[in-house]
């Protein structure tokens, strides 16, 4: 039998995933990224090969040894769901809370007091709903160049004021109670997510490899995430959670034998050769990825969709997904039979994705994606609708894509105003 196992990620040492730009000496806390999707799906499929034994038999360039074409084409066929980060207690990560990036359709808004206002309170800061404008056939009122008659990307609420940081990654709970249209308080958001994840910067020495010793001012440094737990202020001891990431693989699983799964053992992730452990999620664990009820009739009744990544997406057209049609915005919504109309989006600055290919041993060409975080807006064409069964499931144009965990999406009833 074919299902997704889960597993999370637990750090024991800074991880190290670089941003895709020119190597360095010197390193920022800009260096130190998330990892992509496709970082988990190739330690997953290696993962995979030990536990099956599937050894490297052939030799390659440089007497490298590679895969086998049957091993290569069948690792590449399982699907993975990326990664998520997860907050979890100390030596317990299956009671673990998910962290999801902040959608594009919520900013972080100080108030701006009016003049006659009593100055001697502090500017609130608020969190404020971004939503597709009401359609205007007045075009004295706004113009843009969007395309295909995009709708424009407004504020729900007419204030003042400046954007304020605030949590970059908020809880599962908070975010499903944003799509769903509920309002939120600015201090809860930050206090159930997280604004950033620690950056841990370490120096160097180059090794020379003929003698084993240091190199003379061959000094580098390395950005890594700190995801284990932090001491706290005035010797209070440590914080009682830590960080890690969420992933899952499709293997073939003999319900009768446990033993069929991969085991938790101790795995390299990342650069530098720096470890972490992995630990099996129970179904029961994983209750809280399923969709909401009755999604599909919640859907219909709005007459549209609220489309957020989870992971980034690549997409032929940058932010235009390959199965819409470039001049009309139609198609078949990835996973279903039904008919949706693209009405606005809400997306960030690209992402650079690229990485190793350990069978070719050579960097992977570097492709533009759409961000994890971004919002998407559809109207529905048809009077049937089935798109639950895309419910956390890949959208990117690629089918190798989606298998890599790119593009994994939530779906919320939109009400079209």
């Amino acid at each position: 039998m074919k299902s997704m196992n889960y597993y999370i990620i637990d750090a024991l040492a800074p991880l190290v995933f670089r941003s895709g730009k020119p190597f360095g000496s010197q390193a920022a806390a800009s260096d130190a990224n998330i990892p992509l999707p496709s970082s988990s799906a190739g330690l997953m499929r290696s993962q995979y090969m030990h536990s099956q034994q599937i050894e490297l038999t052939e030799s390659g360039e440089q007497n490298r040894g590679t895969l086998k074409k049957e091993h290569y084409e069948k690792l590449l066929n399982m699907t993975t769901f990326g990664n998520l980060l997860v907050r979890f207690p100390i030596d317990y990560p299956e009671d673990f809370t998910v962290l999801v990036p902040r959608p594009s359709n919520a900013i972080y808004l100080k108030e701006k007091l009016d003049v006659k206002g009593d100055k001697s309170q502090p500017a609130k800061t608020i969190l404020v709903r971004l939503a597709p404008a009401i359609d205007s056939h007045d075009d004295s009122e706004c113009g843009t160049d969007l395309p295909n008659g995009l709708q424009l990307i407004q504020m729900t609420q007419n204030l003042k004021g400046k954007p304020q940081k605030g949590a970059n990654f908020w809880c599962l709970d908070d975010f499903m109670t944003w799509q769903a249209g509920k309002d939120l308080a600015f201090e809860t958001v930050s206090k159930n997510g997280l604004e950033s994840i620690p950056i841990d910067v370490r120096t160097h020495v180059a090794i020379n490899d003929t003698c084993l010793s240091a190199e003379d001012s061959q000094l580098f440094q390395t950005a890594g995430l700190d995801m284990n737990a932090k001491v706290q202020p005035h010797h209070a001891g440590w914080d009682e959670n830590q960080l890690g990431f969420l992933t899952g693989i499709t293997e073939n699983i003999d319900i009768a034998n446990p033993l069929s799964q991969q085991p938790d053992t101790l795995v390299r992730f990342g650069g530098e050769g720096r470890l972490s452990k992995i630990v099996t999620v129970t179904n029961e664990a994983t209750t809280l990825l399923a969709p909401p009820i009755k999604l599909n009739k919640h859907i219909k009744n709005a007459g549209g969709i609220c489309v957020t990544l989870l992971t980034p997406a690549i997409f032929s057209a940058g932010y235009l997904p390959a199965w819409l049609d470039e001049n009309t915005l139609e198609g078949i919504f990835p996973h279903s039979s039904t008919r949706v109309r693209l009405k606005a989006a809400a997306v960030d600055r690209w992402q650079p994705v690229s990485g190793w290919d350990l069978q070719q041993y050579k960097p992977k060409a570097m492709r533009k994606a759409t961000p994890a975080g971004s919002v998407y807006w559809f109207e529905l064409l048809d009077d049937t609708c089935d798109i639950e069964n895309a419910w956390l499931m890949p959208l990117s144009d690629d089918r190798q894509d989606q298998r890599d965990g790119f593009g994994v999406a939530t779906i919320h009833p939109w009400q079209q105003v």
